[in-house]
Protein backbone atom coordinates (compact mmCIF):
# COMPACT_ATOMS: atom_id res chain seq x y z
CA UNK A 1 0.00 0.00 0.00
CA UNK A 2 0.96 3.68 0.21
CA UNK A 3 -0.43 6.61 1.80
CA UNK A 4 -2.67 8.71 0.81
CA UNK A 5 -2.70 12.54 1.66
CA UNK A 6 -5.24 15.74 1.02
CA UNK A 7 -3.29 18.96 0.70
CA UNK A 8 -0.56 18.32 2.96
CA UNK A 9 -2.85 16.35 5.49
CA UNK A 10 -2.17 12.40 5.38
CA UNK A 11 -5.48 10.64 5.35
CA UNK A 12 -4.49 7.03 5.03
CA UNK A 13 -1.51 5.91 5.97
CA UNK A 14 -1.84 2.49 3.83
CA UNK A 15 -4.64 2.90 1.41
CA UNK A 16 -6.70 -0.11 -0.04
CA UNK A 17 -6.37 0.64 -3.66
CA UNK A 18 -9.27 -1.11 -4.27
CA UNK A 19 -11.11 1.44 -2.35
CA UNK A 20 -9.59 4.53 -4.30
CA UNK A 21 -12.33 5.05 -7.76
CA UNK A 22 -14.93 5.00 -4.60
CA UNK A 23 -12.85 7.31 -2.75
CA UNK A 24 -12.23 9.48 -5.43
CA UNK A 25 -15.98 10.24 -6.74
CA UNK A 26 -17.52 10.39 -3.08
CA UNK A 27 -14.69 13.14 -2.45
CA UNK A 28 -15.78 14.82 -6.29
CA UNK A 29 -19.08 14.67 -5.08
CA UNK A 30 -19.30 16.02 -1.45
CA UNK A 31 -17.22 19.00 -3.09
CA UNK A 32 -20.25 19.59 -5.93
CA UNK A 33 -22.77 19.41 -3.08
CA UNK A 34 -20.88 22.10 -1.19
CA UNK A 35 -20.36 24.87 -4.34
CA UNK A 36 -21.33 28.03 -3.69
CA UNK A 37 -22.32 30.04 -6.33
CA UNK A 38 -18.86 30.31 -7.57
CA UNK A 39 -17.82 29.12 -10.76
CA UNK A 40 -15.47 25.59 -10.54
CA UNK A 41 -13.46 23.71 -11.84
CA UNK A 42 -12.91 19.80 -10.66
CA UNK A 43 -9.72 17.68 -12.43
CA UNK A 44 -10.08 14.06 -11.28
CA UNK A 45 -7.83 12.28 -12.80
CA UNK A 46 -8.37 8.41 -11.63
CA UNK A 47 -6.07 6.04 -10.93
CA UNK A 48 -7.30 3.10 -13.17
CA UNK A 49 -7.10 1.54 -15.34
CA UNK A 50 -3.40 2.29 -14.91
CA UNK A 51 -1.63 -0.69 -13.71
CA UNK A 52 -1.85 -2.11 -10.80
CA UNK A 53 -5.73 -2.66 -11.34
CA UNK A 54 -7.94 -3.30 -8.49
CA UNK A 55 -11.16 -2.54 -8.60
CA UNK A 56 -13.85 -2.70 -5.65
CA UNK A 57 -15.44 -5.80 -4.40
CA UNK A 58 -18.58 -4.23 -6.04
CA UNK A 59 -17.87 -4.54 -9.38
CA UNK A 60 -14.57 -7.31 -9.23
CA UNK A 61 -15.98 -9.95 -11.79
CA UNK A 62 -18.46 -7.96 -13.20
CA UNK A 63 -17.20 -7.44 -16.65
CA UNK A 64 -16.45 -9.87 -19.38
CA UNK A 65 -12.73 -8.15 -19.45
CA UNK A 66 -10.99 -9.20 -16.55
CA UNK A 67 -9.80 -6.96 -14.24
CA UNK A 68 -9.03 -3.95 -16.64
CA UNK A 69 -12.54 -4.23 -17.57
CA UNK A 70 -13.83 -4.49 -14.10
CA UNK A 71 -12.04 -0.97 -13.46
CA UNK A 72 -13.93 0.29 -17.21
CA UNK A 73 -16.71 -0.41 -15.61
CA UNK A 74 -15.82 1.35 -11.88
CA UNK A 75 -14.95 4.66 -14.13
CA UNK A 76 -18.28 4.17 -15.60
CA UNK A 77 -20.59 3.92 -12.88
CA UNK A 78 -18.19 6.64 -10.65
CA UNK A 79 -19.19 9.38 -13.98
CA UNK A 80 -22.69 8.23 -13.67
CA UNK A 81 -22.94 9.39 -10.11
CA UNK A 82 -21.18 12.49 -10.53
CA UNK A 83 -23.35 13.53 -13.55
CA UNK A 84 -26.73 12.76 -10.83
CA UNK A 85 -24.70 15.10 -8.05
CA UNK A 86 -24.78 17.68 -11.24
CA UNK A 87 -28.27 17.33 -11.37
CA UNK A 88 -29.13 16.93 -8.17
CA UNK A 89 -27.62 20.67 -7.12
CA UNK A 90 -29.45 22.34 -10.89
CA UNK A 91 -26.34 22.98 -12.22
CA UNK A 92 -26.00 19.99 -15.09
CA UNK A 93 -27.47 22.81 -17.65
CA UNK A 94 -24.39 25.08 -16.98
CA UNK A 95 -21.63 22.73 -16.36
CA UNK A 96 -18.67 21.60 -19.02
CA UNK A 97 -17.90 17.98 -18.57
CA UNK A 98 -15.16 15.98 -20.08
CA UNK A 99 -14.26 13.03 -20.05
CA UNK A 100 -11.34 11.55 -21.50
CA UNK A 101 -7.97 9.83 -21.06
CA UNK A 102 -3.78 10.43 -21.58
CA UNK A 103 -2.69 7.68 -23.92
CA UNK A 104 -4.24 4.87 -25.88
CA UNK A 105 -4.04 1.22 -23.85
CA UNK A 106 -0.98 -0.17 -22.53
CA UNK A 107 -0.88 -4.08 -23.11
CA UNK A 108 -4.67 -4.44 -22.61
CA UNK A 109 -7.28 -2.27 -23.66
CA UNK A 110 -8.59 -1.38 -27.03
CA UNK A 111 -8.03 0.58 -29.83
CA UNK A 112 -10.66 0.21 -32.03
CA UNK A 113 -9.76 -0.24 -35.57
CA UNK A 114 -6.42 1.85 -35.04
CA UNK A 115 -2.78 0.24 -34.91
CA UNK A 116 -0.55 0.80 -31.97
CA UNK A 117 -0.88 1.14 -28.45
CA UNK A 118 0.84 3.39 -25.43
CA UNK A 119 4.34 4.43 -26.01
CA UNK A 120 4.56 3.96 -30.09
CA UNK A 121 3.93 6.59 -32.63
CA UNK A 122 0.69 5.04 -34.25
CA UNK A 123 -2.87 6.55 -33.84
CA UNK A 124 -3.60 3.90 -31.26
CA UNK A 125 -0.65 5.19 -28.77
CA UNK A 126 -2.05 8.67 -29.19
CA UNK A 127 -5.64 8.82 -30.57
CA UNK A 128 -8.51 8.75 -27.34
CA UNK A 129 -11.94 9.06 -26.48
CA UNK A 130 -13.36 12.80 -26.34
CA UNK A 131 -16.60 13.36 -24.97
CA UNK A 132 -17.99 16.26 -23.93
CA UNK A 133 -21.50 17.21 -22.46
CA UNK A 134 -22.60 20.65 -21.64
CA UNK A 135 -26.52 20.71 -22.00
CA UNK A 136 -26.88 24.10 -22.13
CA UNK A 137 -24.76 24.73 -25.06
CA UNK A 138 -24.08 21.52 -26.72
CA UNK A 139 -26.41 19.43 -29.00
CA UNK A 140 -26.97 15.98 -28.00
CA UNK A 141 -25.47 13.55 -29.98
CA UNK A 142 -23.29 16.02 -31.97
CA UNK A 143 -19.87 13.98 -33.75
CA UNK A 144 -17.01 15.87 -35.37
CA UNK A 145 -14.01 14.29 -36.85
CA UNK A 146 -12.17 18.01 -36.09
CA UNK A 147 -8.70 17.17 -35.18
CA UNK A 148 -8.10 18.47 -31.57
CA UNK A 149 -5.65 17.50 -28.83
CA UNK A 150 -5.82 17.85 -25.00
CA UNK A 151 -3.80 20.77 -24.96
CA UNK A 152 -7.25 22.60 -25.95
CA UNK A 153 -8.81 21.83 -22.53
CA UNK A 154 -6.89 24.92 -20.50
CA UNK A 155 -7.45 27.57 -23.76
CA UNK A 156 -10.73 26.31 -23.77
CA UNK A 157 -11.78 27.00 -19.73
CA UNK A 158 -9.27 30.30 -20.00
CA UNK A 159 -11.88 31.33 -23.13
CA UNK A 160 -14.64 30.66 -20.85
CA UNK A 161 -13.69 31.96 -17.72
CA UNK A 162 -12.31 35.41 -19.41
CA UNK A 163 -9.05 35.17 -18.80
CA UNK A 164 -5.66 35.40 -20.01
CA UNK A 165 -2.76 33.61 -19.82
CA UNK A 166 0.00 35.34 -17.63
CA UNK A 167 2.44 33.40 -20.02
CA UNK A 168 4.03 34.45 -23.97
CA UNK A 169 1.93 31.47 -24.89
CA UNK A 170 -0.30 28.46 -24.83
CA UNK A 171 -0.24 25.60 -26.96
CA UNK A 172 -3.49 24.95 -28.08
CA UNK A 173 -6.98 26.71 -28.95
CA UNK A 174 -10.02 26.98 -27.31
CA UNK A 175 -12.55 24.19 -28.43
CA UNK A 176 -15.42 26.42 -28.12
CA UNK A 177 -15.80 27.09 -32.15
CA UNK A 178 -15.89 23.16 -32.29
CA UNK A 179 -18.76 23.22 -29.81
CA UNK A 180 -20.51 25.81 -32.20
CA UNK A 181 -19.94 24.07 -35.37
CA UNK A 182 -18.69 20.94 -35.15
CA UNK A 183 -17.20 21.12 -38.88
CA UNK A 184 -14.76 23.99 -37.56
CA UNK A 185 -10.98 23.13 -38.45
CA UNK A 186 -8.63 24.28 -35.52
CA UNK A 187 -5.04 23.15 -36.43
CA UNK A 188 -3.75 22.58 -39.56
CA UNK A 189 -0.80 20.57 -37.87
CA UNK A 190 -0.81 18.71 -34.49
CA UNK A 191 2.76 17.39 -33.73
CA UNK A 192 3.64 13.98 -32.04
CA UNK A 193 5.88 13.46 -29.21
CA UNK A 194 7.95 10.38 -27.82
CA UNK A 195 9.18 11.90 -24.73
CA UNK A 196 10.68 15.02 -24.86
CA UNK A 197 11.12 14.50 -29.49
CA UNK A 198 8.80 15.05 -32.14
CA UNK A 199 8.90 11.73 -34.07
CA UNK A 200 5.74 13.13 -36.14
CA UNK A 201 3.68 15.68 -37.68
CA UNK A 202 -0.39 15.02 -38.79
CA UNK A 203 -2.60 17.34 -40.48
CA UNK A 204 -6.07 16.50 -40.73
CA UNK A 205 -5.96 13.52 -43.43
CA UNK A 206 -2.40 12.87 -43.24
CA UNK A 207 0.42 11.97 -40.54
CA UNK A 208 4.24 11.58 -41.52
CA UNK A 209 6.14 9.33 -38.94
CA UNK A 210 10.34 9.41 -38.49
CA UNK A 211 10.03 7.49 -35.43
CA UNK A 212 8.31 4.70 -33.02
CA UNK A 213 8.95 1.88 -30.33
CA UNK A 214 8.06 -0.99 -32.05
CA UNK A 215 9.42 -4.84 -31.31
CA UNK A 216 7.98 -7.74 -32.83
CA UNK A 217 9.96 -10.65 -35.37
CA UNK A 218 12.94 -7.89 -36.78
CA UNK A 219 13.37 -7.44 -33.04
CA UNK A 220 13.46 -3.96 -30.88
CA UNK A 221 14.17 -0.47 -32.81
CA UNK A 222 13.00 3.02 -32.67
CA UNK A 223 13.95 4.85 -35.77
CA UNK A 224 12.88 3.83 -39.43
CA UNK A 225 16.56 4.27 -40.92
CA UNK A 226 17.38 0.73 -38.60
CA UNK A 227 15.03 -1.29 -41.05
CA UNK A 228 17.04 -3.65 -42.94
CA UNK A 229 17.75 -2.65 -46.59
CA UNK A 230 17.37 0.84 -45.44
CA UNK A 231 18.26 2.85 -48.36
CA UNK A 232 18.24 6.34 -46.89
CA UNK A 233 15.23 7.32 -48.83
CA UNK A 234 12.69 5.66 -46.57
CA UNK A 235 9.69 8.21 -45.37
CA UNK A 236 6.77 7.24 -43.58
CA UNK A 237 3.76 9.00 -44.81
CA UNK A 238 0.12 7.56 -44.10
CA UNK A 239 -3.53 8.43 -43.90
CA UNK A 240 -4.60 9.20 -40.78
CA UNK A 241 -7.85 6.55 -40.69
CA UNK A 242 -5.66 3.65 -41.78
CA UNK A 243 -2.12 2.93 -40.97
CA UNK A 244 -1.51 -0.19 -43.12
CA UNK A 245 0.80 1.05 -45.78
CA UNK A 246 2.74 3.99 -46.18
CA UNK A 247 1.63 6.18 -49.85
CA UNK A 248 4.76 8.23 -49.45
CA UNK A 249 5.88 7.21 -53.25
CA UNK A 250 2.48 8.26 -54.45
CA UNK A 251 2.45 11.90 -52.81
CA UNK A 252 6.02 13.22 -52.81
CA UNK A 253 5.00 17.18 -52.31
CA UNK A 254 3.07 15.76 -49.06
CA UNK A 255 5.93 14.64 -47.75
CA UNK A 256 8.35 17.61 -48.57
CA UNK A 257 5.69 19.55 -47.01
CA UNK A 258 5.47 17.65 -43.93
CA UNK A 259 9.36 17.48 -43.50
CA UNK A 260 8.97 21.01 -43.80
CA UNK A 261 6.35 21.60 -41.19
CA UNK A 262 8.56 19.30 -38.78
CA UNK A 263 11.74 20.27 -39.14
CA UNK A 264 10.66 23.85 -38.32
CA UNK A 265 8.75 22.58 -35.38
CA UNK A 266 11.54 21.08 -34.31
CA UNK A 267 13.59 24.29 -34.81
CA UNK A 268 11.21 25.84 -32.80
CA UNK A 269 11.20 23.49 -29.54
CA UNK A 270 14.36 21.66 -29.27
CA UNK A 271 16.17 25.44 -28.09
CA UNK A 272 13.78 25.11 -25.11
CA UNK A 273 15.65 22.19 -23.45
CA UNK A 274 19.19 20.67 -23.11
CA UNK A 275 19.67 17.65 -25.77
CA UNK A 276 22.35 15.14 -25.55
CA UNK A 277 23.71 15.44 -29.46
CA UNK A 278 23.25 11.52 -29.96
CA UNK A 279 19.57 12.43 -29.43
CA UNK A 280 19.89 14.60 -32.59
CA UNK A 281 17.51 13.06 -35.45
CA UNK A 282 18.48 13.38 -39.03
CA UNK A 283 15.72 15.27 -40.97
Amino acid sequence: GFALFEGRNKIDDAVDQSTLTQRYTDRVIKFIEKKDDRPFLVLLSHTFPHIPLYASSQFRGKSDAGIYGDTVEELDWSTGQIADALRRTNIEDNTLVVFSSDNGPFFEGSTGHHRGRKGDSWEGGFRIPFIVKWPGRIPKAQVTDTMVSLLDVLPTVAALVGEQSTVAEIDGASLLPVFEDPRQRLHDYLFYFNNENIVGVRSQDWKYVTHTYYTGSLGAFEKFDQLPGFDGSYDMLLATDDESYSLADRHPDIVAMMKRVLANAREEFYPLRTRPSEQTYPE
